[in-house]
């Protein structure tokens, strides 16, 4: 059966009490620029938001979304990551743009009660790969990991560490898609130094995890 991201979007806007993973907007292969809804993603004030993804052009940078914070942007690997700590209802859409007609896939992560902590190296390029380490500083820490690979395999169904949740995976829409993202978390998380499981990818790719605190 394939993967159904409506499935994830447990906590609805508003919900007393609700912490940690609340929603999500996608793009899966589209061409740059575009860019995500806040509102699909379930974001009130105040709460954590994470743009990251994969684009399929070494030749450019992503240029920083209005109100993010750069936290990963890199040529040589095609993988992209912002965060916005504290999002204010001020501004609805994520603008997300190379500078030069691109295929990117990506997703727009909303966590409440949780900020930034740390960002781990990207991993090995091959198909098995390990996400470099990061420090926590805070016990009941929530750790994202983003997996993607360049094409040329169809859509793997294991783009994550193990026990890991997914939240985002590109669709199949055809056999070989270019670029494939997955995003997926861990939550309960110790402080100290985190190394997650290896990610298994179906063609050449990277992986890199996001650390993320309770307030």
């Amino acid at each position: 059966m394939a993967f159904s991201s409506e499935k994830l979007r447990a906590a609805s806007s508003g919900e007393a009490g609700v912490t940690g993973f609340i929603g999500f907007d996608e793009m899966a292969e589209v061409t740059l620029p575009s860019s995500f809804t806040v509102a699909s993603a379930s974001a009130e004030n105040g709460d954590l938001l994470i743009a990251a993804g994969l684009q399929d052009n070494t030749g450019y940078l992503i240029s920083t979304p209005s109100e993010f914070t750069s936290r990963l942007n890199d040529t040589g690997t095609r993988f992209f990551a912002f965060t916005d700590d504290a999002y204010s209802e001020g501004f609805s859409t994520v603008s997300i743009s190379a500078g030069a007609t691109d295929t990117c896939s990506a997703g727009l992560v909303a966590f409440r009660g949780y900020v930034f902590d740390d960002i781990g190296d990207l991993s090995n390029l091959g198909t098995t790969v390990q996400p470099g380490s990061i420090t926590l500083t805070s016990n009941d820490s929530i750790v994202v990991c983003i997996a993607g690979h360049f094409g040329g395999a169809s859509a793997s169904q294991f783009s994550r560490p193990a026990g890991y949740t997914p939240i985002f995976r590109t669709s199949q829409l055809v056999n070989s898609p270019d670029p494939y993202v997955c995003i997926s978390y861990l939550t309960g998380v110790s402080s100290g130094s985190y190394t997650s499981g290896t990610v298994s990818l179906s063609a050449t790719g990277k992986a890199f995890l996001i650390g993320l605190r309770p307030v």
